[in-house]
């Protein structure tokens, strides 16, 4: 593959990942399917998506597990020099914050298990947000 045009790369394969460079990694991890908002823009609800009637309305914890695995895998393969894992969907905060915490802690544990420490930090959090929901218990949660 030269990578000089993009039918080079083949991204119909079906459970393939494609890299451009080693220089990072970033994920987007749907963690929550439904959203409490009508934003005009929404692929969800203006564009006649209805995926979220047939899937669960939060993320499984196997689905969190694989990530985990998946963001493992990545960093020892390929050691990027930051990694990112970008929570959104739908409305990530309409998930309880102790459900939330759950899947953030198998997670983390996969990465603490699996990766050296200066690895483990070079991968930061992030979270999409209405903010609509937040709580004392989300900002606890988020601390």
């Amino acid at each position: 593959m030269s990578g000089n045009n993009i039918t080079d790369y083949p991204f119909s394969e079906p459970n393939s990942v494609h890299y451009l460079d080693d220089a990072s990694l970033e994920v987007v991890f749907k963690i929550q399917e439904t959203c409490n908002i009508d934003c005009k823009y929404c692929y969800m609800y203006n564009v006649g998506n209805e995926l979220y009637k047939e899937v669960p309305a939060s993320s499984p914890i196997d689905v969190a597990k694989s990530v985990g695995e998946f963001i493992s895998a990545c960093f020892v393969e390929r050691n990027p020099s930051y990694g990112r894992l970008i929570l959104h969907g739908g409305e990530p905060m309409l998930m309880p914050a102790h459900r939330f915490d759950e899947r953030m802690s198998v997670i983390t544990e996969q990465l603490r298990n699996t990766l050296s420490n200066d690895q483990y930090n070079r991968i930061q959090l992030t979270l999409q947000t209405n903010a609509t929901k937040m709580t004392e218990q989300w900002i606890d949660k988020l601390r």
